[in-house]
């Protein structure tokens, strides 16, 4: 438990791979901790190993099936569902918010931003995958990140 607690402040900071390092180690400490696997899919995300991570979802999975791993888009995909939910908006897509935005404040796991200086709106993809498990869900995730930004 200790090695996840110092992965997460770890990740929260920044220090993606040193949380990756953290994550690892725990998920060998207690490989049927089914939340370690969870955190260290997160992790793996924002040190682009895509593959690591799927691999950590299916595991977290495994141990329990209430982890389903999340629904995930092409990117490609993504901009045609974000055109069908705000068609005449400019809304830049990334698949995660930068070292540089993580170290200004926005947290690892943020799903949007709006940028305070030209109020340009960023979806963070990946994140917003992360809490959906079907496309019915991804839509409602995404128009409803849209609506808070908004106000």
């Amino acid at each position: 438990m200790e090695l996840i607690r110092t992965a997460a402040e770890l990740f929260q900071r920044g220090r993606m791979y040193d949380a990756l390092e953290a994550a690892q180690a725990a998920c060998e400490r207690s490989p049927k901790d089914p939340q370690a696997w969870r955190f260290l899919a997160r992790v793996a995300r924002h040190c682009n190993l895509p593959a690591a991570g799927a691999d950590a979802h299916q595991r977290a999975a495994k141990l329990d099936p209430t982890l389903r791993p999340p629904f995930r888009l092409s990117p490609v995909q993504f901009r045609l569902l974000l055109a069908e939910i705000a068609p005449e908006e400019e809304i830049q897509v990334r698949p995660l918010p930068s070292p540089g935005q993580i170290r200004a404040g926005l947290l690892p796991d943020a799903e949007v931003a709006r940028d305070p200086g030209s109020g340009r709106v960023t979806l963070f993809q990946d994140n917003l995958e992360e809490g959906s498990f079907s496309l019915a869900e991804l839509l409602e995730h995404v128009a409803r990140n849209l609506t808070e930004v908004k106000r």
